[in-house]
């Protein structure tokens, strides 16, 4: 088993000695709780849920070099969301192989629901994982019926206490094979008063028999536009209550700072220049060590960004040089526009290879998936071609001109058979 002296959230000697960095590379949950709203993003706010921004696995490499350059004892590397590693498992495993490679040294972490733990939990060991956790708010389906709206597991939701069932026993199954493979585990729990807060000694006995060495009991922060919005807050007398009965069965961590999914530095000393770094990597290609320097344009006249995936005949080639000039190369035309399905995503993932970045007008969620795999980044906007290229060029963020969520798409009912 991996020391945890180098750990701040699994020392607290180690709180204020030792940086970690969180990788916000992993967008998709796969659960709803009651307490939880994703779409908040403040940079004023520091709690799970919340990043200022979403990283690919290369971006998150190059993100953490540089960070590595500016500040010494990083000595974890971690994955926090801002949904669920897990639920991103491609992205997340990607992200710490990468990591592991580059530095061998580093602790890699990661926090996750642990409805997908099972599955991965060999993959994440073979990579090298250390340290772990899970956020485990009961282990009484009937209680956390009361938390949980859903849980999406292989394509099928399950509802209410259902869900809660399947959580909970992917969960134990998970935190088991966890501490079997050699990795640290802490559980992190939410307490929500006259919710879960009598029954949160049972979950820490519990986890305590399966080996974690670690329990965090977190204070329910109520959000908006939830559920629980209107649940009160437990004061910090309440909190130490239930520490108290829960240290009996196995020990609780006191120092937590409530970490964001992009968090960086010290626990409750964290930095906040790294924001607008993230911002501005995450403009950058998929892949910043790939030798894309191009950036295509689904266009009818070559003025506006108009044309939908699956209907551009063309697209517009563009270079932006090294002194931010825009420079058009040339027109290509694109597959075969009826059907074919993933074959005609194919031949367009080799016509432009060498592009790093796609502005459309609009795209389907298959052809975005098979696209993005190659390393092209994808964006629907509604503009001016000149106005997003002079924004990426200025490394800016291109938010205010999404046409609608990238990848995301209510179908196309175009006559030639759109992204079908």
């Amino acid at each position: 088993m991996k020391s945890i002296e180098k750990h701040p959230c699994f020392n607290k000697d180690s709180a204020q000695k030792y940086i970690r960095i969180h990788l916000p590379v992993a967008p998709k949950c796969n659960i709803q709780c009651h307490y939880c709203n994703r779409k908040y993003d403040c940079v004023n706010e520091s709690r799970p849920g919340v990043s200022s921004g979403i990283l690919s696995p290369h971006q998150a490499l190059y993100y953490y070099k540089e960070m590595k350059s500016r500040y010494e004892h990083i000595t974890v590397a971690g994955i926090a969301g801002p949904g669920d590693s897990l639920a991103n498992p491609d992205k997340t495993l990607l992200t710490l192989d990468l990591i592991k490679k580059e530095d061998p040294d580093i602790n890699l972490c990661l926090s996750t629901n642990g409805l997908k733990l099972p599955e991965y939990c060999h993959d994440l060991a073979q990579i090298g994982l250390s340290h772990l956790t899970v956020t485990i708010n009961a282990v009484d389906p009937l209680v956390g019926s009361k938390i949980y709206r859903w849980v999406r597991l292989d394509s099928k939701r399950y509802m209410n206490q259902e869900a809660a069932e399947v959580l909970l026993d992917r969960q134990l199954a998970g935190v088991e094979a966890a501490v079997i493979a050699g990795i640290t585990v802490k559980i992190n729990t939410i307490i929500l008063p006259g919710i879960n807060s009598d029954h949160i000694p049972e979950v820490a006995k519990k986890m305590g028999q399966l080996g974690a060495t670690l329990h965090n009991c977190l204070a329910f922060i109520p959000v908006a536009e939830t559920p629980f919005e209107n649940v009160e807050a437990p004061s910090h007398s309440f909190v130490a209550k239930i520490r108290e009965k829960t240290g009996k069965y196995i020990p609780q961590m006191t120092h937590c700072g409530r970490c964001r999914a992009d968090a960086m530095g010290l626990i409750a000393k964290g930095t906040t220049d790294h924001y607008s770094l993230i911002q501005k990597i995450q403009n950058m290609p998929l892949n910043p060590y790939e030798k894309r320097k191009y950036i295509a344009v689904a266009s009818e006249e070559g003025i506006l960004i108009n044309k939908h995936l699956g209907q551009a005949e063309e697209f517009f080639i563009y270079e932006i040089s090294e002194n931010k000039k825009i420079n058009f190369i040339e027109k290509r035309e694109a597959p075969l526009t009826a059907g074919f399905g993933d074959l005609r995503w194919k031949k367009l993932q080799t016509s432009l290879k060498d592009c790093h970045t796609l502005l459309v007008s609009g795209v389907g969620p298959r052809p975005f998936d098979l696209l993005t795999q190659s390393g092209l980044k994808i964006h629907s906007l509604e503009c001016m071609i000149d106005e997003a290229l002079t924004t990426i060029a200025n490394n800016g963020s291109l938010n205010h001109l999404n046409k609608r969520e990238s990848g995301v798409c209510s179908g196309c009912s175009d006559q030639k058979a759109g992204c079908s």
